[in-house]
């Protein structure tokens, strides 16, 4: 440890201990004078000896994101920072932790999103992974650990949304009718009637309904904290925390809704956890996700069975052979085993657009952030206005050019 002077210039050396692999690690700094290499080996040698010092030659992925998660996370909401961590501990750590942070390189990089699609991410996913990590090593840059982002120059995957998929009418009343009588039917039916997604079903407040005229306010959702845990916060963004109107049949629903969660309460006396949830488990506790999930599923299974059922009776009583008859069963079941809960949302808004609802108004309700997101995610009905606006036209230039 310490100065020499190397031609015009002075060398400053510092030793710094022994490194992961065992080799002693030594930390050398070129100053234009004398005096600029005495502030630096005062400074290093306070770092090595109160600890602040970090060997960077070795440092791994694994631990430089620790320090940036430590870093960003008095610069982001808590539930960003909880996202950030966990797309980290499960999706990037255990990749490429390991690599030494000085030698990660673009073919790591483009290898991690690769595999990441083929495991079966989304695209959506992956894109939030590259722009994560981006992040962090341009800070990597910032802090000297590395001269260049090896992110700098890789073009993030392409955004491929899935397929939307829609119930039409038949499915959506088996769907009702399979689930009457069951604590499924008033969420399936708000979700049908209104578009709310469904952790925002699951947070919702009496407080926030307004029965009597005919409305209720999204403030809040519930979602997935890093450890997997349920927790309640704020909505995906600020265009979902909106008002919707309910239609009568909904909101007469809902009155009966809350008339039998009432006796339920009364019932469980001090055992009820009010939380004033308009659905909640069975003793008055939030309903979990991964709970509404499997009720979800095991309620789609039985409404698709039903279905199909009912198509094979149909097709046996028109006299087709029994290999018709399971063919038939099985189309009349596929769109409800295919249905995620999420898809009755995109079925609420298609359903509006074909009606010739304004497409801000759908906007609206669902809380997207623009009315292009809504046109753009729901272009498959756009083509069917397309040809509903080609008859309109019709109609009315037809006449016009008989008379020419």
């Amino acid at each position: 440890m310490g100065i020499r002077k190397r031609g015009s210039r002075w060398l400053v050396t510092v030793e710094c201990g022994l490194g992961t692999d065992g080799i002693r690690r030594r930390r050398c700094v070129t100053c234009a004078t004398e005096d600029d290499a005495k502030r630096t080996l005062a400074k290093l040698s306070n770092d090595v000896y109160s600890g602040a010092y970090v060997d960077v030659s070795d440092m791994r992925v694994a631990a430089f994101l620790e320090r940036w998660l430590e870093y960003v996370e008095s610069r982001v909401v808590p539930a960003t920072h909880r996202r950030y961590k966990g797309m980290v501990a499960t999706h990037i750590t255990p990749k490429i932790g390991g690599v030494v942070l000085a030698k990660l390189s673009p073919l790591h990089v483009t290898r991690l999103e690769a595999e990441q699609l083929d495991s079966g991410l989304s695209s959506t996913t992956v894109r939030k992974h590259h722009w994560l990590l981006k992040a962090a090593l341009d800070q990597a840059v910032a802090w000297r650990l590395i001269a260049v982002n090896p992110m700098t120059g890789i073009t993030a995957v392409a955004e491929r949304r899935p397929e939307i998929r829609t119930l039409d009418a038949t499915g959506q009343a088996r769907l009702l009718d399979t689930a009457a009588g069951s604590r499924m039917h008033a969420p399936i039916a708000l979700a049908l009637g209104t578009g709310l997604r469904r952790g925002e079903l699951l947070a919702l407040r009496w407080s926030d309904v307004d029965l009597a005229a005919g409305r209720l306010a999204v403030r809040r959702a519930m979602r997935f904290a890093a450890d997997r845990s349920c927790e309640f916060g704020p909505c995906k963004t600020e265009r979902s925390r909106r008002v919707v109107s309910l239609p009568p049949s909904l909101s007469g629903l809902l009155v009966s809704h809350h008339t039998e969660q009432a006796s339920k309460r009364a019932l469980a006396g001090a055992g009820w956890t009010d939380g004033d949830l308009v659905f909640c488990g069975a003793q008055g506790a939030p309903w979990l996700i991964d709970s509404f999930a499997t009720a979800w599923k095991r309620l789609r299974a039985k409404a698709a069975a039903a279905a199909g059922a009912q198509a094979s009776k149909e097709a046996l009583e028109l006299h087709a052979t029994e290999e018709q008859a399971t063919q038939a069963a099985k189309a009349a079941a596929a769109p409800l085993l295919a249905c995620r809960f999420h898809d009755l949302r995109h079925t609420h808004a298609t359903e509006l657009m074909r009606a010739g609802i304004h497409a801000k108004v759908v906007s609206e309700r669902l809380g997207h952030s623009s009315v292009r997101v809504t046109l753009d995610r729901y272009s498959h009905v756009t083509v069917d206005m397309q040809d509903t606006a080609a008859e309109a036209t019709d109609a009315l230039l037809a006449p016009l050019l008989r008379l020419a």
